[in-house]
Formats: C-alpha cells, sequence, structure tokens
C-alpha cells in the first residue's frame, strides 16, 4: 500500500474490476491500516480538489479488495464522520427508483445518469465483527442510498459507468 499519508485513489479499472472478498478476520492490524489508508486517500482527495466532497470510498479504490467501504450519511449534512462498514450486504430496494447524476473518484473525468433504488435496505458489521443493526436491517434514503449502491458495486467489481442510462458525460476541464 505504500505510504498511508500519500495515499491515493486507485484509477487502474483492471484493480476495480475484481471482486473484493469477504473480511474474515476482524480487528486486525492490517484492517487498522487499511482503515488509514482509506481516510487519508479521501483527506488527499479533498485537498487536491477544493470544493468537493468525498462521500464515499470502496477498499478497491486504494488497491486492496476486500469488502470494506466507508461513507458519509448525507441525509445529515452537519455530521461529518466517516463510518466504515465491513462486509456490507445490501438486502432490497424500495420505494421505486431514482435516476441522477453519478460520478466517481477513480473516474475523475466521468459523469453519468445511473439508476438507482429510492431507499435500499442493508447491514453491515464493524471492524470488531459486530453486526449492525444486531437484527434487522438498516434503512438508507435518497442520496444515502445512492452512495450505498455506488460503493456496494465498487466491491462487486462494478462501476458507475457500467450503470449509466443515456450519454456518458465527461469533464472536459478534468
Amino acid at each position: 500500500m505504500g505510504s498511508v499519508r500519500n495515499a491515493t485513489i486507485e484509477r487502474d479499472c483492471r484493480n476495480l474490476r475484481k471482486p473484493s472478498k469477504k473480511v474474515k478476520q476482524f480487528d486486525t492490524n492490517e484492517l487498522k491500516l487499511l482503515q488509514q489508508t482509506m481516510l487519508y486517500a479521501a483527506m488527499n482527495f479533498e485537498r487536491d480538489h477544493a470544493g468537493s466532497l468525498c462521500v464515499g470510498l470502496a477498499a478497491p479504490q486504494v488497491g486492496v479488495n476486500l469488502r470494506v467501504i466507508m461513507v458519509r450519511n448525507t441525509n445529515d449534512p452537519a455530521d461529518q464522520r466517516w463510518t466504515f462498514m465491513f462486509n456490507p450486504a445490501y438486502v432490497e430496494s424500495r420505494d421505486g427508483f431514482t435516476i441522477d447524476h453519478e460520478g466517481c473518484l477513480s473516474l475523475p473525468d466521468y459523469y453519468g445518469k445511473v439508476v438507482r433504488p429510492k431507499e435500499s435496505l442493508f447491514y453491515y458489521f464493524t471492524e470488531k465483527g459486530k453486526r449492525v443493526p444486531q437484527e434487522g436491517v438498516i434503512l438508507a434514503r435518497e442520496q444515502y442510498a445512492r452512495i450505498l449502491c455506488h460503493e456496494l458495486d465498487h466491491l462487486n467489481g462494478v462501476l458507475c459507468s457500467d450503470n449509466a442510462v443515456g450519454e456518458v458525460e465527461y469533464d472536459e476541464a478534468a
């Protein structure tokens, strides 16, 4: 992984297309290093792209094909903390679907319209291996549901450009 503080976002689509493996051992030094690497990659992206806010990142985006994501709950703008999710699992969608523009840190000049569920039910495990929620599922709505689905796609080797509907847009300035 190299220096944690110099972590960058992976842009090699060959690596991003590999399905990620489940985390089998929790609370390890390797997972702690992965979390630090992901945090620094997000911070470095935000530093290098003034005005941009990283709202989600998947382990494959820093070159590690493990089922780990980190997300910010965009339904609460006052709370900018990251939540790490290990072996997150999408259960089902509710309330129909919506089409909106999506971009990706690994495809910096790409924007496209992607269909995502308005609401998603899911669960995940903490870095200690505890299931959240302990029983049942979490309901993610609107942008938060979109972010979770986007990051879960990364764990399955799928990029948002694969799900684009209509014309793909490229930012000429990127």
